[in-house]
């Protein structure tokens, strides 16, 4: 058995730790911070700020040295972060990898092409779109009061609010980093997302969820994404938990998380030359709603987010799905790019993850089934990746479930997700007609 496929499988929790091996790597006790036995860690591997690698490492009773520490990383991404230390002027040594930390004699060229980034003049604009989560909003507020990019505003879409309390912080709390706060009515996260699309006033636009965190370098590394390449017009990151101490926060994890095993290796889509990726078949996917960011105008040419998927409606997902597809198929480029590094606070109990699970097939089947409404001429496109779908969907060994099944997740919460797949078209088809009546 996998150290990741453990996951879950006991009550006991998981550390979440962020190394960067040029500060030195710490040790990794048994224990957590409030002294309860760990099953094992998550470990996110940084090389001068630049993520390179996520590792599952096994905890045994003792812990692990920072010398094991190391060794394990060294086996699991030991060429991807020699290659950034020998960039920087490191000697190799019998020894293996630093466990103190390697101080360069210049700034690494990670770091220089980061300074010209943030030295540039392009301007982001930050979206949060929430409901009725003030706690979770002044999390993830601060962590963009930390970023190191300095051309950046935060949009806060307050959505069919039931009381003021979010405004009243806005309004009244000194921000670093300028916050504006506005009101989209109509409740579903596809409204609150295309008011932001209106109201932005800066040529990229970045989506995060409420329940989230951001790195201090990832607003940059969006940037980045663009700057590097000025023919892409979308940017995704990658989501990594911030915590693991329940069994369903395990079992999320153990299903592919937010990213779906798409990992730490950057890659550029252009719809085209895509070898076995279809634009139809965004499996694992090639961005997530909760970290992704778009040249403005892109989003306003293409009509912006269909408001009959999403949170928020009986279709629950699928419409950042639906965009990240509309933007390949329209001949433009997707960047995946893993350093714009957000944490998720994962749902904490079992009913959240069947419910959540439940959801995102509804969410799934619902995309394509606009994909048909809006595009009947995709139909034979479909009917040739229904193979393909079957076996990724219903399988043991797809990429999107990365063996959803019974040796990953509980067979109640495998029937939950395929239950909701069967629900998705109707459902679809029952909020556009909703929608339409209201006007």
């Amino acid at each position: 058995m996998s150290v990741r496929s453990r996951l879950g499988s006991t009550q006991r929790p998981w550390a979440v730790l962020d190394i960067d091996i040029a500060d030195g790597v710490p040790e990794l006790p048994s224990v957590d911070d409030e002294g309860q036995i760990i099953d094992g860690a998550f470990v996110l591997v940084r090389v001068f700020t630049e993520p390179v690698a996520g590792l599952w490492v096994s905890v045994g009773d003792a812990g692990l040295s920072r010398a094991e520490l190391v060794r394990v990383i060294d086996v699991e991404a030991g060429e991807k972060v020699r290659e950034r230390l020998r960039s920087a002027g490191w000697l190799e040594s019998a020894s293996g990898l630093p466990v103190d930390g390697f101080e360069p004699a210049k700034r690494p060229e990670w770091l220089v092409g980061r300074d010209i980034v943030e030295a540039g003049s392009l301007e982001l604009t930050v979206a949060l779109c929430t409901r009725d989560r003030l706690d979770d909003v002044r999390l993830c507020i601060a962590s963009l009061q930390e970023q190191t990019y300095p051309h950046l505003t935060v949009l806060v879409v307050d959505n069919a609010p039931s009381d003021d309390r979010l405004r009243e912080f806005v309004e009244s709390t000194q921000f670093k980093v300028p916050v504006r706060y506005v009101v989209e009515p109509r409740a579903g996260l596809s409204y609150a997302r295309n008011k932001a699309v209106d109201e932005c006033q800066t040529e990229l636009i970045s989506f995060i969820d409420d329940d989230e965190v951001a790195s201090p370098s990832w607003s940059s590394e969006i940037v980045r994404g663009f700057a590097d390449d000025p023919t892409v017009d979308c940017v995704s990151g990658v989501v990594v938990p911030s915590e693991l101490r329940t069994p369903a926060q395990q079992l999320f994890e153990r299903y592919g998380g937010h990213s779906k095993g798409r990992g730490f290796q950057a890659v550029t889509f252009d719809g085209v030359r895509m070898g076995k990726v279809s634009p139809l078949f965004p499996l694992p996917p090639f961005g997530v709603g909760a970290n992704m960011s778009f040249r403005t105008s892109v989003l306003r040419e293409l009509g912006c987010f269909d408001t009959a998927l999403g949170a928020g409606t009986s279709t629950r997902a699928g419409e950042d799905t639906e965009m990240l597809t509309a933007v390949l198929l329209s001949g433009r480029r997707i960047a995946y790019r893993p350093t714009a590094v957000t944490r998720h606070c994962h749902r904490a109990t079992y009913e959240e993850l069947r419910l959540q699970l439940h959801g995102a097939g509804i969410g799934l089947t619902a995309y394509y089934t606009s994909m048909l409404v809006k595009h009947p001429t995709y139909a034979f496109r479909l009917l040739a990746l229904a193979p393909r779908g079957i076996r990724e969907i219903f399988g043991s060994q797809g990429d999107r479930t990365n063996g959803l099944g019974k040796e990953f997740l509980p067979p109640d919460l495998v029937v939950a997700h395929r239950k909701g797949l069967l629900l998705g078209p109707l459902e679809y088809l029952k909020t556009r007609i909703r929608q339409s009546r209201r006007g």
